[in-house]
């Protein structure tokens, strides 16, 4: 087990939604027991955050700036391109255990789409494909490997080069960068989710590896609705996703700066 990976899984299950809210809105309880005025104004504050972080509304306005940094990819753009691009690189997103359907093991929705949309380029490109992904939920198979198993299964091609050891975004890119250099390749096509983007991006380019984004899961540009202003699971998950790579991206930074 890495307990480096596990201390950071936990601290940030603390920190984002629903824990952090979970431990702001008992802090609130404990408090009004004392100071009422001050703890329920603290449990109020935390009912709204959770209607907040639960519409779709929210969401998409807090996606919104990265949808307009990251445009959605394109063969015409990509052909424009002062440097063309010779590989495709699909970053892992977790794996689920237990799926009895699928042998015991299968890909988690984040992987599933980064995968779809990585073959769709590929189709597209003719390029070949590299994946990228360890056992970070302590699989039996490297995630890299269940990820080149849909690619062949459900999408009819199969990635050229598997990096099996990767725990997370900055392991994806200090494992990949060897194999893709030994192949001469310097500039990449990079699938992941489009919140995902700027914490990836910036771990390959600063290995010397120039990204072509690839984002998949736009949301923003959707038609509101009345729907948009009522608590969803979904919205609840995306504002998670949201905010922890905004929590990534500042802790990347504090690392780059330290080392």
């Amino acid at each position: 087990m890495d307990f480096g990976f596990v201390l950071k899984k936990l601290i940030a299950t603390l920190i984002l939604p629903p824990g952090g809210l979970v431990l702001w809105l008992a802090l609130g309880a404990l408090i009004a027991m004392r100071w009422r005025k001050l703890g329920l104004t603290m449990v109020w504050i935390g009912v709204l955050a959770f209607y907040a972080a639960s519409t779709p509304i929210v969401t998409r306005s807090l996606q919104a700036p990265l949808e307009q940094t990251y445009p959605p990819w394109s063969l015409t753009r990509m052909k424009q391109a002062a440097q063309q691009p010779k590989a495709i690189v699909i970053l892992g997103g977790g794996t689920i255990r237990g799926a009895l359907e699928y042998g015991g093991e299968t890909l988690k929705m984040y992987t599933l789409r980064r995968v779809r949309y990585g073959a769709r380029v590929a189709h597209q490109t003719g390029l070949p494909i590299l994946v990228t992904g360890g056992r970070p939920e302590e699989s039996r198979l490297p995630e890299a490997v269940l990820m080149d198993e849909s690619l062949r299964t459900d999408f009819g091609v199969s990635a050229r080069w598997l990096e099996e050891r990767a725990m997370d975004t900055q392991d994806n890119a200090a494992f990949s960068v060897p194999i893709l250099q030994a192949a001469k390749i310097d500039t990449v096509i990079l699938v992941t989710d489009i919140d995902h983007m700027p914490r990836a991006q910036r771990e390959f380019e600063t290995r010397g590896i120039k990204i072509i984004p690839a984002a998949t899961n736009y949301q923003a540009s959707a038609p509101i609705t009345y729907r948009d202003l009522l608590p969803s699971m979904a919205a609840f998950t995306q504002t998670y996703d949201l905010t922890y790579e905004w929590l990534g991206r500042v802790w990347q930074s504090i690392l780059q700066i330290l080392h």
